[in-house]
C-alpha cells in the first residue's frame, strides 16, 4: 500500500470521526460510541495491516450507514452529503477517481440534493409520511432516504436518455 492511500484512509477516517463525535451529542450515544471505537480500531488496524483498507472502508460505511438511520430528520441531508463527500475525497485521494471525476459527483450530489428538496415538498410524499407514521416508522426520516433515492433514480434517467440521443446523434 502506498503511503498516500494510507494517508488518504486515516484522513477520511478522522473526517468520519469528527462527523461520529458532533452526532453522538444528538443521538444514541452507546450507537456512536461504538462507531467511533470501530473507526479507532480500523485506523490502528490499517498502520498495521494496509492491505485491508478497503475492506475496513466498507465496513465503516456500512456502520455510518446504518447509524444514519438514528439520526434526527433535520441532521439526515447534513450527514448524507457529507459522508458521500467523504467517499468521493476518499476516492479521489487513492487514486480510483481523477479530477474530472470528482467534478461531476460533486455535481450530481449537488444536483441530487435539490431535487432531493423539491420531491420532498410534494403533496404525495407529504401523504406518505402520514401513512408511514402511522405504521410506526420515522415517516420524515423514511421520507427524506426515499427522496434521496428518487432524487438519483431520476438523474440516472436523466443521464441514460441524455446518453442515448447523444449515440444516436453520434451513430447518424
Amino acid at each position: 500500500m502506498r503511503v498516500g492511500t494510507y494517508a488518504a484512509y486515516i484522513t477520511v477516517s478522522v473526517l468520519w470521526l469528527f462527523l461520529e463525535l458532533s452526532l453522538a451529542e444528538h443521538v444514541f450515544a452507546t450507537l456512536f460510541l461504538s462507531g467511533i471505537i470501530i473507526n479507532i480500531l480500523s485506523m490502528v488496524f490499517v498502520s498495521y495491516k494496509p492491505a485491508y483498507h478497503k475492506y475496513l472502508f466498507m465496513i465503516n460505511i456500512a456502520l455510518l450507514t446504518y447509524m444514519g438511520f438514528t439520526i434526527p430528520t433535520q441532521l439526515a441531508i447534513i450527514y448524507s452529503v457529507v459522508l458521500m463527500v467523504s467517499i468521493v475525497l476518499y476516492l479521489v485521494l487513492i487514486g480510483a477517481m481523477d479530477a474530472l471525476s470528482l467534478a461531476i459527483s460533486m455535481l450530481l450530489i449537488y444536483i441530487s440534493y435539490i431535487i432531493e428538496r423539491i420531491i420532498i415538498k410534494s403533496s404525495a410524499i407529504n401523504s406518505l409520511t402520514i401513512i408511514v407514521n402511522s405504521i410506526g416508522v420515522n415517516g420524515e426520516l423514511f421520507v427524506t432516504v426515499l427522496s434521496w433515492y428518487l432524487s438519483l433514480f431520476i438523474i440516472l434517467i436523466v443521464l441514460i436518455i441524455t446518453i442515448y440521443l447523444l449515440a444516436g446523434r453520434i451513430m447518424t
